[in-house]
């Protein structure tokens, strides 16, 4: 936690206030996201043409999990000791996967497909695995592997049958771990700056992050206005975990953490907190929770009524995983 005394608390409270934030979106998420009358602007893009607000959803968990995932292994590699960084992170990103595949496997017999796919968990677990083969770069090599890793991606996605691949798997699948990857190293550098207690040099991260994205968001307007090559290669797309979604989300997730170690510091927002500390378990069961009101909305939800059906699910929801989150924090257990 960067603060003006320099002291470091055990938690980093602006980092678990920020991952309470994601973890908030997603239990919104979980809630809204079957909704036979979403409004569109709540819905993902069916042909990945489009962004919309919820698309920044898995990418901002996948930034706040990433960004404790650095901060927890530096501690081991301060200390030279890679192997026990190796296998702790070995460890957390196959439970990852096997929670993710779980998750993926029960909703699939719930809705009676026989297909699986990736799901946040899954895609973050096989991106930190991948990202091991990085694990001795120093802070500039890991950024400079980063963008050479989802540029790369970029060009493969003009292989058609990557694209199909990517496209018939949710997060693009093992292919689409890669660019994950990439965004996953592109943190570790920002991580690594923060680290540093230094908020002079973490707010210039901040601002290329975001001028970046802002560049690469112009590229997107005027590729969907270009066509041809153009498109193909700048379009934002969560679909694709292309470059330009990719480093849109980082400098939307940087500034918006930026914002909460600037105006939360050391503070604790209540709520917030208690989903940062537990995000992994709380995540877990809002995918229940939402998904058992989501089935339950159904039966009452019109196009007239949607709007308020939203609000009491989402504020359901939300209260129900406070209470889950507290008794976790009451009883000190914690996970990622």
């Amino acid at each position: 936690m960067i603060d003006s005394s320099g002291q470091q608390n055990e938690r980093d409270n602006a980092l678990d206030n920020f991952r309470g934030f994601c973890v908030l979106l997603v239990i919104f998420f979980f809630f809204f996201e079957t909704l036979d009358f979403l409004p569109q602007f709540m819905a993902h893009s069916a042909d990945g043409d489009r962004l919309t607000p919820t698309d920044f959803i898995a990418s901002g968990f996948m930034f706040a999990l990433a960004f404790a995932n650095v901060i927890s292994l530096e501690r081991f590699k301060a200390t030279g000791a890679y192997g026990a960084a190796v296998r702790k992170s070995v460890t957390r990103n196959f439970a990852l996967i096997g929670i993710g595949f779980l998750m993926v496997t029960i909703q699939a017999v719930i809705d009676k497909e026989k297909t699986l796919t990736f799901n946040v968990l899954s895609a973050f677990g096989v991106a930190g695995l991948y990202s091991l083969f990085f694990i001795k770069c120093g802070r500039l090599g890991k950024l400079l592997s980063g963008i050479a890793i989802i540029v790369a991606y970029q060009f493969v996605l003009f292989i058609p049958a990557a694209l199909d691949y990517v496209l018939a798997n949710d997060f693009g699948g093992f292919l689409g771990a890669a660019a994950w990857c990439g965004y996953m190293l592109i943190i570790s550098f920002a991580a690594d700056v923060y680290r540093q207690k230094d908020f002079r040099k973490f707010t210039v991260t901040t601002v290329l992050c975001l001028g970046i994205s802002v560049v690469f968001a112009l590229c997107d307007i005027i590729a969907k206005a270009q066509g041809g090559a153009v498109y193909d290669f700048f379009i934002a797309s969560k679909l694709l975990a292309s470059m330009s979604f990719l480093f849109i989300s980082l400098g939307v997730c940087m500034t918006v953490f930026w914002l909460f170690v600037k105006f939360t510091g050391d503070k604790q927002i209540p709520v917030l907190n208690h989903y940062g500390c537990n995000s992994l378990l709380t995540f877990i069961f809002a995918a229940g929770i939402g998904r058992g009101f989501t089935t339950l909305a159904q039966n009452y939800v019109t196009s007239t009524n949607v709007g308020y059906i939203i609000a009491l699910g989402c504020v359901a929801s939300a209260v129900i995983c406070a209470g889950f989150s507290y008794l976790l924090s009451r009883f000190n257990i914690s996970a990622i």
